[in-house]
């Protein structure tokens, strides 16, 4: 298809020479306009049709009806892409209303036409043509892109029903367009999730559009769930009003990616257990929520005792298995919902909300039961302890988590010193 600034090519399907003549004539006016073939309706039509690309093509159809719908049929085979229009007699104007001129885009009746109304009529049928055509291109352009986008793109109107799904439905969450139009899109959404999907979804209906990108669980045919990053805009429609137009992709790796460095970032790996900064950050929301709930808690500060020894004695191998087994008896002495942490080389921390002062002590001795456990136990080459400083924290009263570690590393040292002046030297030593 040529550009609109350079020449347009005229097809002339005409046997008659004088006929030809007379529609020449009407052009050798505007050769700055047009360029033209002629070619005639005998048996070897296909094959000039088959050579050439016009940009419209003008038929004479001054033929039996048979003949007639024949040749349009034919010109229309070869000559795709373009407009066609109908040249006709007075005497055959009736043609227009058959059924088989419907593949025509006009007509023109030849002792009702001048050059000028032949100039417009060809040039406004190339344009009209032209800009369908790019509409055309330009709509099966967007067609592939969405239907082959990795992205996946929902209609969904103010009620949350899904009135259109791309194709990447099916390849990204496992169900055909099908099977979702008509339903909430809210229905599967993670239970957790849903109550702020519905209401980011609401601010863009009545924003008419969101520039905040929006994470939420999804669940896919398999009925796992996957995570979902959307972005959405809205339309009006004439029917349903305001209807939100939402362009999701799976995020899934991404996140988990996140949480495993999150996770790396926050926890020790040799004990399994927090690190001091998941500590801080875990611990400091606890004690946000036993505030607002007024609940008391306690801060636990355990430190190995003689941990240089068991090092140099056993080397440090050994010292990490022991520091290993301290947190595996850590995770069985309390609760999950308790905070419990490795926060430096050989100190250990743990924070339970809802424990009493009296309970505090519970917990000390449940933990110190555990180690006699470990201590009684036969393969033990040495003798396990702790020491421990034990703070309770008022929910009336603040306080951040260093200042209550801080508190609590005091009572633990003065634990130790107690410690170290009645124990004898070989309580610390290998059991023979």
């Amino acid at each position: 298809m040529t550009a609109l600034n350079i020449k347009i090519q005229l097809l002339l399907v005409e046997n008659s020479s004088k006929e030809t003549e007379a529609i020449l004539s009407l052009l050798k006016g505007r050769k700055d306009v047009f360029d033209w073939q002629v070619v005639k309706n005998d048996p070897e039509l296909s094959r000039h049709l088959k050579a050439l690309n016009p940009d419209i093509a003008l038929v004479d159809l001054c033929l039996p009806e048979e003949k007639a719908e024949h040749l349009i049929r034919e010109v229309k085979e070869y000559v795709t892409g373009a407009p066609l229009i109908g040249w006709v007699d007075s005497r055959h104007e009736g043609l227009a209303e058959k059924p088989f001129a419907a593949e025509l885009d006009d007509f023109l009746v030849k002792d009702k036409t001048n050059p000028e109304l032949l100039m417009h009529m060809l040039r406004y049928a190339v344009r009209l043509h032209r800009s369908e055509e790019t509409l055309r291109r330009s709509e099966e352009r967007f067609r592939m892109m969405i239907e082959h986008s990795s992205d996946i793109i929902t209609m969904i109107d103010a009620s949350g029903m899904v009135m259109y799904g791309s194709p990447s439905l099916e390849r990204v969450l496992g169900y055909k367009p099908e099977e979702l139009i008509g339903k909430s899109i809210f229905d599967y959404v993670y239970p957790e999730d849903r109550l702020f999907v519905v209401e980011m979804f609401q601010k863009t209906l009545q924003n008419q559009v969101l520039n905040q990108r929006v994470e939420f669980r999804f669940r896919v045919s398999s009925g796992s769930w996957r995570y979902l990053e959307a972005i959405g805009s809205t339309v009006f429609d004439d029917k349903k009003g305001f209807i939100a137009i939402v362009n999701s992709r799976d995020v899934t790796d991404r996140v988990q990616l996140e949480q495993e460095l999150l996770s790396m970032s926050l926890n020790d790996p040799l004990t399994g257990l927090l690190n001091r900064r998941g500590f801080t950050i875990l611990s400091t929301q606890q004690i946000k929520v036993a505030r607002r709930t007024k609940e008391k808690a306690c801060l636990i500060f355990a430190d190995v005792d003689r941990l240089k020894f068991i090092n140099d004695a056993f080397g440090h191998t050994e010292g990490d298995q022991l520091l290993a087994d301290i947190g595996k008896i850590l995770k069985e002495s309390y609760r999950d919902p308790d905070v419990v942490a490795r926060i430096g080389g050989d100190e250990f921390a743990i924070l339970a909300v809802g424990a009493l002062e009296a309970n505090a002590m519970t917990l000390v001795h449940r933990l110190e039961e555990r180690l006699r456990q470990r201590n009684g136990a036969k393969d033990s080459k040495y003798l396990l302890s702790l020491s421990i400083g034990v703070v309770h924290v008022d929910p009336n009263i603040p306080s951040t988590i260093e200042d209550l570690l801080a508190r609590a590393d005091t009572m633990m040292y003065q634990q130790k010193k107690l410690k170290n002046k009645s124990r004898s030297s070989s309580e610390a030593s290998p059991v023979s």
